[in-house]
């Protein structure tokens, strides 16, 4: 588990064989919680870091998927999602990191 911030809270939880990883950020504004998703198989486990709770103006949580920003030659920034889950997948796990969020 990578700890980005000692200030944050941290909550795991197993379901199956993928385990949710929770650290909260105090006092955040939209982002609310960073979440790391591990997998585990017979083969042994890789770790999905950097999953996103958001909460804003009222709306429900939901998750945003890993991403990094690149500075563009205007000067802006544009987000690039990290990895491409199919719906299902990305419904799974959404599910799963709201689940342990909201207990």
């Amino acid at each position: 588990m990578h700890n980005h911030n000692s200030n944050l809270n941290e909550r795991s939880a197993i379901n199956d064989n993928i385990i949710i990883s929770l650290r909260f950020i105090p006092d955040g504004k939209a982002a609310k919680a960073f979440a790391d998703v591990t997998f585990g198989s017979d083969m042994g486990e890789f770790t999905l870091s950097g999953f996103k709770v958001i909460e804003k103006d009222g709306n429900p949580p939901w998750v945003a998927m890993p991403e990094f920003s690149l500075k563009q030659e205007d000067g802006t920034y544009k987000r690039y999602q990290k990895f491409f889950p199919s719906r299902i997948f990305r419904q799974h796990i959404s599910e799963l990191i709201l689940s342990k969020y909201q207990k």
